[in-house]
């Protein structure tokens, strides 16, 4: 299970309203080629005790699902806990910024990405995608039918879990947890059917 947030970035510096060169530069900086993903931000540089360098970065710069290290190393199963700022789209919401994203990456990097069912991701609490390696089992921050609260919603109208004014109280990260603990056991005797045929299809 990775997490990711593209909370503190060049991007969203440039989105706070920074004009003349400095709003330039880091308009050139987060987007050196046009594209969100490919920054120019040097990660933070860590030596280990065995000589190695290490260097350790948020993955919003790239895309902020967290799948690829996962797929590089051919898990069979990814539980992907997507909390994403997705666009608004009616009483939905617009996954396709992101995903995007996410296969860019994937393509940079020479990584099968499991093809993914946009209808399905967008309007089910949790959705199954595989390409018959990977199964990937993604639970969007969003709310459905199961719930009323729509974390994503209230990140939408300034509310605590705004990626740009974050304000967590104990009682936000309860509700936090709550929604996506009481969606994941509802979910839980699909996800472990899902599981079994697929590592059972994969072991043949």
């Amino acid at each position: 299970m990775v997490g990711s947030a593209f909370c503190a970035t060049l991007e969203k510096v440039e989105g706070c309203g920074k004009k003349g060169m400095m709003s330039a530069a880091a308009k050139w900086l987060a987007h050196p080629h046009g594209d969100p993903g490919a920054s120019l931000v040097d990660p933070a540089t860590f030596h280990a005790a065995d000589g190695k360098t290490l260097r350790l970065a948020d993955a919003g710069f790239c895309h902020n699902l967290g799948w690829l290290p996962l797929l590089q190393r051919r898990c069979e199963v990814v539980f992907s806990v997507d909390a994403s700022m997705h666009a608004l789209a009616g009483d939905g919401f617009d996954p396709s910024y992101e995903l995007d994203r996410a296969r860019r990456a994937a393509e940079r990097l020479g990584v099968a990405l499991p093809p993914i069912d946009m209808k399905s991701y967008a309007s089910q609490p949790v959705s199954f995608h595989t390409d018959g390696n990977t199964l990937l089992i993604c639970l969007p921050l969003v709310g459905f039918e199961d719930d009323p609260w729509c974390p994503l919603r209230t990140a939408h109208a300034g509310g605590f879990c705004s990626n740009a004014g974050a304000s967590y109280e104990a009682k936000d990260f309860d509700r936090l947890a709550g929604f996506m603990r009481n969606r994941l056991r509802a979910a839980l005797p699909e996800i472990k059917q899902r599981i079994a045929a697929h590592l059972s299809s994969t072991t043949c």
